[in-house]
């Protein structure tokens, strides 16, 4: 599968400032991303980066103890998440704030990534978490049967996700529509 080059060059990264890993948009918010599911959309990284924060924004508070793990992985160069590269850890579920993980050194040469999240330690009340509005990063695999009309896949997700993220992204997940990934920002390293 070729690899799309743009024609015009990324800007560079500007240290010190934020950015969405994949679409801005993003003004919807979901109550129901489950317990324990890890789910994850491409992110394509057009210049070498270093990255020392990622973070979510929680606009509801779920229970007492809950958290959002967020992650990245590897590309297995089938438009496919891989190997994990960084488990950066938790935020609050519990604080309907924008939060960071800070402290993070994350080196990533240009490429395809994958990123989300995983909603963990719920009993009752999930937290609300800001999710991805429309998304397209790269061609994501849909299956060896055709697509249905109207059919979109924003990345995948793997249940069971309960503590640590794991080593490497199962091969039997479920693929994921609009809006039920968490939307992760990052800040370039200063």
């Amino acid at each position: 599968m070729p690899i799309y080059t743009p024609t015009v060059a990324a800007p560079n990264p500007v240290t010190g400032r934020y950015f969405h890993t994949a679409s801005p948009s993003a003004a919807a918010t979901s109550a129901s991303l489950s317990n324990g599911v890890l789910r994850l959309t491409a992110w394509r990284v057009e210049r070498a980066i270093a990255v020392d924060r990622l973070g979510a924004e929680v606009t509801s508070a779920g229970d007492a103890g809950s958290l959002l793990r967020i992650g990245v992985y590897a590309d297995t160069g089938n438009s496919y998440p891989g190997a994990l590269i960084l488990d950066a850890g938790t935020i609050a579920g519990d604080s309907a704030t924008v939060q960071d993980i800070t402290g993070l050194t994350l080196t990533l040469a240009p490429g395809i990534y994958w990123i989300g999240g995983a909603v963990q330690l719920v009993t009752v009340t999930q937290p609300t978490v800001r999710i991805l509005g429309s998304v397209y990063t790269c061609p994501v695999p849909l299956g060896s049967t055709s697509i249905s009309a109207g059919q979109a896949v924003h990345g995948f997700s793997q249940s069971s996700v309960t503590g640590a993220l794991p080593s490497t992204f199962t091969s039997s997940v479920t693929t994921l529509g609009a809006g039920v990934c968490p939307r992760i920002h990052a800040r370039v390293a200063t």
